[in-house]
């Protein structure tokens, strides 16, 4: 009987070790079935598309990956874990939160770790002896409902330069300064799991960290494998148009052709930056598959065919283009 019994358990362990790549494979097999239904004008129109979802469906990482959790629990983990950091610099805390908050669905150790890494770096610019506060609250970001997390404090290099380049600077990738690189990493790492993080400067002066995460899986497949792009506008003619205009007014030129590309992109959680002295706009967005060259056609199209103006005098500004992919610095 206990050799019968030692059977059957083994049996049903194999069985259950094979059901994920049987469901797995049950999907792709139910796909394929669904793109043999379409007509050959429906399938070369949607090519593109089918194309995507034929590759997701054989790397997308495993659903198990990710787990409804309590994004409270988990800001007041990291909170605890960054205490002895906290005591050394003389800082405390000040956390906040609303009740019946929604759990969120995302793999807890990028959370976990995007959220730790993000505390360290603002304790790491507010003063000694300074205050964090922290709040967390339900939100909704682009109809999508979630968890909303901020973090903010004072930083003392905003007294030292205004807020477009402090914003420049810690959203920089470039290894010189690398003010950005962790930004941009915890940004990469809540792309991942459909989650959103952006900074802004506000009463006070109090540089203020948000970051949002979904209370439910996604049903778009475009959500996932969602990278970071860096897309640069360059005034190619800058320099004649400071010599023709002087520096003030190429400088307004400049910040008019900021607020055209954040008026086309989702401000805050898109970032647009400019530096007035190179005349260059940046603009900084997660994007899947060809979402991200369709969201830089959309501005260079609009740059092309806007009339642009210097007082009452219209100015001919001539641009260059560059998309990457952008690589956070490990940190």
């Amino acid at each position: 009987m206990r050799k019968t019994s030692a059977k059957k358990s083994k049996t049903e362990t194999k069985a259950t070790e094979l059901q994920p790549s049987h469901v797995a494979e049950s999907a792709e097999q139910a796909f394929e079935v669904l793109v043999s239904r379409l007509s050959s004008q429906q399938r070369e129109a949607s090519s593109s598309l089918i194309s995507y979802l034929r590759t997701s469906l054989k790397t997308h990482p495993a659903q198990e990956q990710k787990t409804y959790f309590s994004a409270l629990d988990v800001l007041r983990d990291v909170l605890k874990s960054n205490d002895h950091l906290f005591l050394k610099r003389q800082q405390h805390y000040h956390l906040a939160a609303t009740t019946d908050l929604p759990a969120v669905y995302a793999n807890i150790t990028n959370v976990r770790l995007a959220i730790d890494r993000l505390i360290a770096f603002i304790s790491s610019r507010v003063r000694i002896g300074g205050k964090i506060e922290v709040g967390i609250a339900a939100g909704n970001v682009n109809r999508t409902p979630g968890v909303e997390v901020m973090i903010a404090g004072r930083d003392p290099k905003l007294k030292s330069i205004d807020e477009a380049e402090y914003m420049r600077r810690i959203y920089s990738s470039d290894a010189k300064e690398a003010e950005g690189s962790v930004l941009l990493a915890c940004r990469q790492l809540l792309a991942k799991e459909v989650g959103r993080l952006w900074c802004d400067v506000g009463e006070k002066r109090m540089v203020e960290h948000r970051l949002f995460l979904p209370e439910a899986p996604s049903a778009s497949p475009f959500d996932h494998n969602q990278k970071t792009y860096r897309y640069d506008i360059k005034v190619r003619n800058y320099a004649y148009i400071r010599k023709c205009f002087g520096i003030k007014k190429a400088e307004y030129l400049i910040l008019h052709i900021e607020e055209l590309v954040r008026s086309l992109v989702r401000h805050p959680i898109d970032v647009v930056l400019s530096n007035k002295d190179e005349g260059l706009i940046t603009a900084i967005y997660e994007s899947a598959g060809d979402g991200a060259e369709s969201v830089a056609s959309r501005i260079s199209r609009r740059l092309a065919n806007d009339h642009f103006t210097i007082g009452k005098k219209k100015v001919d500004v001539s641009f260059s283009y560059a998309l990457d992919l952008v690589q956070a610095q490990r940190t």
